[in-house]
């Protein structure tokens, strides 16, 4: 029994240590610790839609297919793909992504009502294929700024012939809705 001294003595000791910790303003505790930050949930998603088009007597389709990119659930980033697939002599691609749409935009802002701090933070949310005409296809897009907590319905036009073959023209707003 006399041996067990030293550790009912010991065991005593470390208790009150403990609850002395406890009340005390003691820097070390786990609660004034730097916490890690999480890291941020990054997925994506697939997009693809087709549409019947006719170019000619040619009968084919406009395939939009993009991919885009969330954090934390929120849109960050999009790219998309727009072919023209079974027209004869129209073989036909081209990516738009929102730096296409802000090159256009600079270049024909004189026929935009939108502001070009807008396209800071915009990413495209989708793009809807309207009709064909003249060389040219026509396109719905939603541009999405949660920074500014807007969304942008626009159009833009795409040459899928001649010596302008890819080149996106036409940037127009045509609505601006508050999210």
């Amino acid at each position: 029994m006399e041996g067990m001294k030293p550790l009912w003595i010991s065991t005593i000791s470390l208790m009150c240590t403990l609850l002395a910790c406890q009340g005390s303003d003691n820097e070390n505790t786990l609660a004034d610790q730097p916490q890690a930050e999480e890291a941020p949930i990054i997925h994506f998603d697939s997009l693809s839609a087709t549409y019947p088009t006719q170019i000619g007597n040619d009968r084919g389709f406009v395939e939009i297919s993009g991919v885009q990119t969330f954090e934390n659930e929120q849109l960050v980033g999009s790219e998309f793909i727009i072919s023209l697939n079974d027209i004869t002599n129209y073989p036909f691609s081209k990516t738009i992504s929102i730096d296409t749409l802000i090159a256009v935009n600079e270049v024909e802002s004189h026929q935009d009502t939108l502001d070009h701090s807008y396209f800071d933070g915009a990413v495209i949310r989708s793009i809807y294929y309207r009709s064909v005409r003249a060389n040219t296809l026509y396109f719905d897009v939603v541009l999405q700024n949660a920074s500014q907590q807007k969304e942008v319905m626009g159009r833009f036009n795409l040459f899928y012939r001649t010596e302008k073959e890819g080149k996106v023209y036409g940037w127009f707003a045509d609505s601006i809705v508050a999210l």
